[in-house]
Protein backbone atom coordinates (compact mmCIF):
# COMPACT_ATOMS: atom_id res chain seq x y z
CA UNK A 1 0.00 0.00 0.00
CA UNK A 2 1.12 3.71 -0.74
CA UNK A 3 1.76 5.95 1.55
CA UNK A 4 -0.69 8.44 0.22
CA UNK A 5 -4.01 6.58 0.31
CA UNK A 6 -5.28 8.10 -3.25
CA UNK A 7 -2.45 6.20 -5.09
CA UNK A 8 -4.01 2.53 -3.56
CA UNK A 9 -1.94 -0.71 -3.97
CA UNK A 10 -0.02 -2.46 -5.79
CA UNK A 11 1.68 -5.87 -5.55
CA UNK A 12 4.69 -6.54 -7.23
CA UNK A 13 4.33 -10.34 -6.85
CA UNK A 14 0.87 -11.06 -8.49
CA UNK A 15 1.14 -7.89 -10.97
CA UNK A 16 -2.01 -6.87 -9.33
CA UNK A 17 -3.19 -4.00 -7.88
CA UNK A 18 -6.40 -1.32 -7.38
CA UNK A 19 -7.84 0.91 -5.04
CA UNK A 20 -7.44 0.88 -1.31
CA UNK A 21 -11.46 -0.44 -1.62
CA UNK A 22 -10.43 -3.47 -3.91
CA UNK A 23 -7.42 -4.26 -1.48
CA UNK A 24 -9.89 -4.48 1.39
CA UNK A 25 -12.45 -6.20 -0.68
CA UNK A 26 -9.57 -9.41 -1.36
CA UNK A 27 -8.81 -9.30 2.41
CA UNK A 28 -12.35 -9.36 3.42
CA UNK A 29 -13.68 -11.78 0.72
CA UNK A 30 -16.11 -8.82 -0.37
CA UNK A 31 -16.96 -7.30 -3.68
CA UNK A 32 -15.69 -3.82 -4.12
CA UNK A 33 -18.74 -2.28 -3.90
CA UNK A 34 -19.36 -3.99 -0.21
CA UNK A 35 -16.08 -2.40 1.10
CA UNK A 36 -16.72 0.38 -0.51
CA UNK A 37 -20.28 1.34 1.42
CA UNK A 38 -18.50 -0.48 4.88
CA UNK A 39 -16.17 2.47 4.69
CA UNK A 40 -18.42 5.27 4.13
CA UNK A 41 -21.78 4.37 5.38
CA UNK A 42 -23.34 3.43 8.19
CA UNK A 43 -26.53 4.27 10.42
CA UNK A 44 -24.41 5.78 13.94
CA UNK A 45 -23.86 4.14 16.75
CA UNK A 46 -22.16 5.26 20.22
CA UNK A 47 -19.00 2.98 21.04
CA UNK A 48 -18.38 2.31 24.65
CA UNK A 49 -14.36 1.93 25.88
CA UNK A 50 -14.92 0.57 28.68
CA UNK A 51 -16.54 -2.67 27.40
CA UNK A 52 -14.91 -5.86 27.67
CA UNK A 53 -16.71 -8.42 25.68
CA UNK A 54 -15.25 -11.35 24.04
CA UNK A 55 -16.33 -10.73 20.27
CA UNK A 56 -15.00 -8.26 17.94
CA UNK A 57 -17.92 -5.69 16.59
CA UNK A 58 -17.84 -2.79 14.33
CA UNK A 59 -19.07 0.06 15.56
CA UNK A 60 -20.17 3.14 14.92
CA UNK A 61 -19.23 6.52 17.12
CA UNK A 62 -22.31 8.61 17.18
CA UNK A 63 -20.07 11.68 15.20
CA UNK A 64 -20.50 9.35 11.95
CA UNK A 65 -17.35 7.89 12.34
CA UNK A 66 -16.78 4.34 11.49
CA UNK A 67 -14.84 2.64 14.33
CA UNK A 68 -13.69 -1.02 14.47
CA UNK A 69 -13.75 -2.54 18.16
CA UNK A 70 -11.85 -5.28 18.59
CA UNK A 71 -11.46 -7.49 21.96
CA UNK A 72 -9.12 -9.99 22.99
CA UNK A 73 -7.60 -11.89 26.05
CA UNK A 74 -4.50 -13.23 27.99
CA UNK A 75 -3.70 -15.21 30.52
CA UNK A 76 -0.16 -14.17 32.14
CA UNK A 77 2.11 -15.51 34.95
CA UNK A 78 2.73 -12.27 35.33
CA UNK A 79 1.51 -9.62 38.71
CA UNK A 80 -1.14 -7.11 37.63
CA UNK A 81 1.61 -4.90 39.12
CA UNK A 82 4.04 -6.16 36.48
CA UNK A 83 1.92 -5.93 33.34
CA UNK A 84 1.36 -1.90 34.15
CA UNK A 85 4.67 -2.00 34.89
CA UNK A 86 5.63 -3.27 31.07
CA UNK A 87 3.01 -1.34 29.49
CA UNK A 88 4.09 1.90 30.85
CA UNK A 89 7.34 1.44 30.63
CA UNK A 90 8.70 3.89 28.04
CA UNK A 91 12.56 3.34 27.93
CA UNK A 92 14.77 2.14 25.50
CA UNK A 93 13.82 -1.29 23.79
CA UNK A 94 10.06 -1.02 23.79
CA UNK A 95 9.80 -2.32 20.36
CA UNK A 96 10.75 -5.18 21.97
CA UNK A 97 7.91 -5.12 24.60
CA UNK A 98 5.18 -4.19 21.44
CA UNK A 99 6.44 -4.77 17.90
CA UNK A 100 4.01 -1.79 16.48
CA UNK A 101 5.95 0.51 18.81
CA UNK A 102 9.26 1.68 16.91
CA UNK A 103 11.89 2.78 19.17
CA UNK A 104 12.79 5.30 16.43
CA UNK A 105 9.22 6.69 16.61
CA UNK A 106 9.03 7.12 20.68
CA UNK A 107 8.89 10.26 22.12
CA UNK A 108 7.85 11.20 25.27
CA UNK A 109 6.32 14.19 25.81
CA UNK A 110 5.17 14.34 29.82
CA UNK A 111 5.30 11.54 32.43
CA UNK A 112 3.73 11.54 35.71
CA UNK A 113 3.25 8.71 38.74
CA UNK A 114 0.23 7.24 36.70
CA UNK A 115 -0.02 9.22 33.22
CA UNK A 116 1.66 10.25 30.32
CA UNK A 117 2.05 11.87 26.39
CA UNK A 118 3.92 9.63 24.13
CA UNK A 119 4.41 9.63 20.50
CA UNK A 120 4.71 5.78 19.07
CA UNK A 121 4.44 4.22 15.76
CA UNK A 122 6.14 1.88 13.06
CA UNK A 123 5.58 1.73 9.55
CA UNK A 124 4.62 5.30 8.19
CA UNK A 125 1.67 5.03 10.99
CA UNK A 126 2.04 6.87 14.25
CA UNK A 127 -0.21 7.97 16.90
CA UNK A 128 -0.05 10.69 19.77
CA UNK A 129 -1.33 8.58 23.34
CA UNK A 130 -2.03 9.84 26.85
CA UNK A 131 -1.77 6.99 28.92
CA UNK A 132 -3.54 6.96 32.31
CA UNK A 133 -3.17 4.31 35.22
CA UNK A 134 -4.22 5.85 37.73
CA UNK A 135 -6.71 3.04 38.45
CA UNK A 136 -4.48 -0.18 39.24
CA UNK A 137 -6.47 -2.54 37.64
CA UNK A 138 -7.05 -0.61 34.49
CA UNK A 139 -4.83 0.97 31.64
CA UNK A 140 -6.57 3.65 29.40
CA UNK A 141 -4.88 4.87 26.35
CA UNK A 142 -6.49 7.83 24.49
CA UNK A 143 -5.17 9.22 20.96
CA UNK A 144 -4.96 12.87 20.59
CA UNK A 145 -3.64 13.22 17.41
CA UNK A 146 -2.64 11.11 14.79
CA UNK A 147 -1.80 10.66 10.84
CA UNK A 148 -4.68 7.81 10.14
CA UNK A 149 -6.57 7.62 13.83
CA UNK A 150 -9.40 10.03 14.84
CA UNK A 151 -9.41 11.04 18.41
CA UNK A 152 -12.23 8.86 19.16
CA UNK A 153 -9.38 5.49 19.11
CA UNK A 154 -7.70 4.32 21.55
CA UNK A 155 -7.54 1.15 23.74
CA UNK A 156 -8.67 0.16 27.50
CA UNK A 157 -5.92 -3.02 29.33
CA UNK A 158 -8.15 -4.20 32.41
CA UNK A 159 -6.03 -6.78 34.59
CA UNK A 160 -7.45 -9.01 37.07
CA UNK A 161 -5.71 -11.11 39.26
CA UNK A 162 -6.53 -15.17 39.79
CA UNK A 163 -6.34 -17.07 42.84
CA UNK A 164 -4.13 -19.27 40.51
CA UNK A 165 -1.24 -17.16 40.76
CA UNK A 166 -2.05 -15.29 37.61
CA UNK A 167 -3.15 -12.62 35.59
CA UNK A 168 -6.09 -12.45 33.18
CA UNK A 169 -5.62 -8.98 30.87
CA UNK A 170 -8.62 -8.25 29.01
CA UNK A 171 -8.10 -5.66 26.03
CA UNK A 172 -10.26 -3.39 23.76
CA UNK A 173 -9.12 -1.49 20.83
CA UNK A 174 -11.34 0.97 19.28
CA UNK A 175 -9.30 2.04 15.92
CA UNK A 176 -11.48 4.45 13.85
CA UNK A 177 -9.85 6.39 10.72
CA UNK A 178 -9.58 10.18 10.37
CA UNK A 179 -8.88 9.67 6.63
CA UNK A 180 -8.75 7.17 3.47
CA UNK A 181 -6.20 4.84 4.55
CA UNK A 182 -7.11 4.79 8.24
CA UNK A 183 -10.90 3.98 7.52
CA UNK A 184 -9.63 1.15 5.32
CA UNK A 185 -6.88 -0.28 8.40
CA UNK A 186 -9.98 0.27 10.78
CA UNK A 187 -11.94 -2.17 8.75
CA UNK A 188 -9.35 -4.45 7.80
CA UNK A 189 -8.41 -4.85 11.90
CA UNK A 190 -11.98 -5.21 12.69
CA UNK A 191 -12.65 -8.47 10.50
CA UNK A 192 -9.21 -10.08 9.54
CA UNK A 193 -6.80 -8.27 11.31
CA UNK A 194 -7.76 -9.78 14.89
CA UNK A 195 -5.62 -12.55 14.32
CA UNK A 196 -2.51 -10.71 14.10
CA UNK A 197 -3.45 -8.56 16.94
CA UNK A 198 -4.23 -11.62 19.15
CA UNK A 199 -0.45 -12.85 18.34
CA UNK A 200 1.12 -9.80 18.51
CA UNK A 201 -0.41 -9.70 21.96
CA UNK A 202 0.57 -12.96 23.11
CA UNK A 203 3.97 -11.67 21.94
CA UNK A 204 3.97 -8.76 24.46
CA UNK A 205 2.55 -10.71 27.16
CA UNK A 206 5.91 -13.11 27.19
CA UNK A 207 8.01 -10.26 26.87
CA UNK A 208 6.63 -8.63 29.95
CA UNK A 209 7.22 -12.05 31.96
CA UNK A 210 10.44 -12.42 30.84
CA UNK A 211 11.61 -8.91 32.15
CA UNK A 212 10.43 -9.85 35.54
CA UNK A 213 9.45 -6.18 36.53
CA UNK A 214 10.00 -5.74 40.24
CA UNK A 215 6.76 -6.08 42.21
CA UNK A 216 5.75 -9.21 43.82
CA UNK A 217 2.14 -10.83 44.43
CA UNK A 218 2.85 -10.58 48.22
CA UNK A 219 3.25 -6.30 47.20
CA UNK A 220 -0.39 -6.37 45.89
CA UNK A 221 -3.00 -3.79 46.62
CA UNK A 222 -5.48 -5.77 43.99
CA UNK A 223 -7.39 -8.08 45.43
CA UNK A 224 -7.82 -11.98 43.81
CA UNK A 225 -11.25 -12.71 41.94
CA UNK A 226 -12.78 -15.84 42.02
CA UNK A 227 -12.83 -18.19 39.39
CA UNK A 228 -16.78 -18.48 37.78
CA UNK A 229 -17.57 -21.46 36.04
Amino acid sequence: MYPEAGRGWYCFRCDRGGSVYDLAALLCRLTTESATVIAHNAPPRETDMSATTATETLTYHRTGTKMSTINYHQTTTSTPEQLVAGLTDFGPGREKLFGKSADSYLMVHDQGPHEADVTEGSGGVWEHLHYDWSDPTRVVLTVTDSNVWSGHSGYVYTVTRRPNDTTDVDVVNVRGGKNLKGRMLALVLGTVGKRVLVKEFAKTVKAIEARHYGASPADSQIPAMGLVC
